[in-house]
């Protein structure tokens, strides 16, 4: 994405595990958190430059070990490119952002 983008997500590990690899010929990932207690949970994943390429999850979770997987595409269904992302999370405004590296 090309433009202005205001926000630019901190590398914070936390409770999120995530990376990006190959299976087959379609690279993808399985995004992992943990979430204490019941909460408002949104998962969006942001390129270098701060701007929102997938939202992932907008929804109230239950407590526990959550996972989903993403295949590397945008908003629009199109293809990746390689580089730095970001898999930025948050539950009830507390905010976990991990480093994703997409390479081919």
């Amino acid at each position: 994405m090309i433009g202005n983008c205001p926000i630019r997500p901190s590398v914070d590990r936390g409770l999120f595990e995530g990376s990006i690899g190959h299976l087959d010929t379609n690279p993808q990932t399985v995004l992992k958190y943990e979430i204490a207690a019941v909460g408002s949970v949104r998962l969006d994943v942001f390129d270098f430059a701060g701007c929102k390429v997938k939202a992932l999850i907008q929804e109230t979770q239950p407590a526990g070990t959550h996972s989903i997987t993403w295949q590397a595409r945008d908003e629009q269904g199109h293809s990746l490119f390689s580089g730095v992302y970001f898999a930025h999370l948050q539950v009830d405004g507390n905010i976990t952002t991990s480093k994703l590296t997409l390479a081919e």
